[in-house]
């Protein structure tokens, strides 16, 4: 549907010409009303100057005076000093002219009111009597005479019209050459616009690593494309980011389903089984309520995990508090001997460690690491919880006897759902593969990290690194305390 002429709106380009060029008119028109309104006072000037001077060269010269009052030799007395296109007569009480030097085809009309205007000394504009011409008329008294002095104003008239021409022919000649200068300066001036917007519509089609030019800021085209490369690199990163996200949300629900599979099946079996009455001994029947109650524990551990990763992704910005981490992690040590005694505890813990950030996250992440250990190890493994101030930065370690991990794993080990090969403890059930991706959540929430290492002899050995935060108040130990080794010794 084609839109009408009259609701079109005219290019940028359009537009800009048009105002520098209504610009430039009023400018140069009111310059030429300028320039014909000071020549028109000029002149007019010029002309009652010499009517005045004529005035007073018969005022200041009584013979003349009485000459022309006389009338009969004006014409003899009037040539010495009447330059040409001025008009003289004298008349008399009942303004009837004696005598008259002037073009007998063009002369004033005389007003009506002589008396009075030759008593006020003032210069009047008339009109002559054939309505064709102006004059500029000054009339004087002499005796019971008037003495009348007029120029026709043709000459200035001509004169302010030739310039007027002039003016005319030089305001379009000026206009043209602005118009024709404008549309060169304006279309190069838009020209860095039109690229840029060629650019922006190949972006738009899906090229987002393309930039638009100029990237100067030198100009404010130049300063526009640096503020548009800048909002493409956010939007570059924002998609990009979103489509990470979307692929490792759609990953993780692929990866989730996987593994709550296996427990949903095993429940749906073993409670098959029992519906079935194929579980009639009383052993039977106890052996499928063990792994019924395995797998309910594995989904819950699993849902419980992927709750945790959830509110870690959505809401990166965690409550930030002072947290006395040396209490955190005697607290955490503390509960993982009271609930697993079969393995050797042992904690080495620095007093005085404290960061900003969340303990209940903090907490989470430590007891994971302890859980770890009790997942992955035999019995009777010894395990030792370390945390030491080193710089700006506290190390917390957790080092096991175990069986370790083989080197190919250990950078995956933090990834979701991925379990190494490895020992299990006989009586714990298996991991959900999501306790380790929570602690490298975590640390990453609270601008740290977490890797792993072997653990030599034998074993594994994952170390989390925080940012130190402000000293924790000072407090008493207790007297049997020693100054490295708070918490637990096993």
């Amino acid at each position: 549907m084609s839109v009408p002429f009259s609701r079109r709106r005219a290019s940028l380009r359009t537009r800009l010409l048009a105002v520098l060029l209504l610009l430039a008119a009023l400018v140069i028109v009111a310059a030429d009303i300028a320039t014909v309104t000071a020549m028109r006072h000029l002149l007019t000037r010029r002309t009652d100057e010499i009517m005045t001077g004529i005035d007073q060269a018969i005022q200041s010269n009584p013979g003349r005076a009485a000459t022309l009052a006389d009338g009969d030799s004006l014409q003899q007395g009037a040539l010495d000093f009447l330059p040409a296109d001025y008009y003289i007569a004298v008349v008399t009480a009942d303004r009837s002219t004696v005598v008259t030097i002037a073009d007998p085809r063009v002369q004033p009309a005389l007003p009506t009111d002589l008396a009075a205007l030759a008593r006020s000394g003032q210069v009047r504009t008339a009109t002559s009597t054939d309505g064709t011409s102006r004059f500029l008329l000054h009339a004087s008294p002499i005796g019971d005479r008037i003495v009348v002095v007029a120029t026709n104003l043709r000459q200035v008239t001509d004169t302010l019209e030739q310039l007027q021409r002039i003016l005319a022919l030089v305001t379009v000649a000026a206009l043209a050459t602005l118009a024709a200068a404008g549309v060169v300066a304006v279309r190069r001036s838009l020209r860095p616009l039109e690229s840029m917007a060629a650019q922006a519509d190949r972006i738009t089609a899906g090229d987002l690593t393309h930039r638009v030019a100029p990237s100067t800021p030198d100009t404010e085209v130049g300063r526009l494309g640096l503020a548009l490369n800048r909002m493409l690199g956010r939007i570059e990163t924002a998609i990009r980011e979103q489509e990470a996200a979307q692929e490792r949300a759609n990953q993780f629900f692929a990866d989730a389903s996987h593994e709550l599979r296996t427990p949903l099946t095993s429940l749906r079996a073993n409670a098959e089984l029992y519906g079935q009455g194929a579980l009639a001994e009383p052993r039977q029947v106890d052996e499928a309520m063990r792994r019924i109650r395995i797998s309910a524990q594995r989904m819950s551990a699993l849902v419980n995990d992927m709750l945790h990763l959830a509110r870690l992704g959505q809401t990166p910005d965690q409550r930030t508090e002072h947290v006395d981490l040396t209490e955190l992690l005697r607290a955490s040590a503390a509960e993982a001997q009271a609930a697993d005694r079969e393995r050797r505890w042992s904690s080495r813990i620095q007093p005085g460690l404290c960061v900003q950030g969340n303990a209940e996250l903090l907490r989470r992440a430590v007891d994971n690491l302890l859980m770890n250990v009790r997942t992955h190890t035999p019995p009777a493994t010894a395990c030792t919880l370390t945390a030491r101030r080193r710089g700006d930065v506290i190390l917390i370690e957790v080092a096991d006897s175990g069986p370790g991990v083989p080197a190919a794993a250990l950078p995956r080990l933090f990834d979701r759902f991925y379990r190494a090969e490895g020992s299990e403890g006989s009586d714990t059930p298996p991991g959900s593969g999501l306790g380790l991706a929570i602690v490298g959540d975590v640390a990453a929430a609270h601008g740290g990290a977490v890797t792993a290492h072997p653990s030599l002899p034998s074993g594994l050995r994952i170390e989390l690194s925080l940012p130190n935060g402000a000293p924790a108040p000072a407090r008493s130990l207790p007297p049997d305390a020693d100054a490295e080794q708070g918490g637990i010794v096993a």
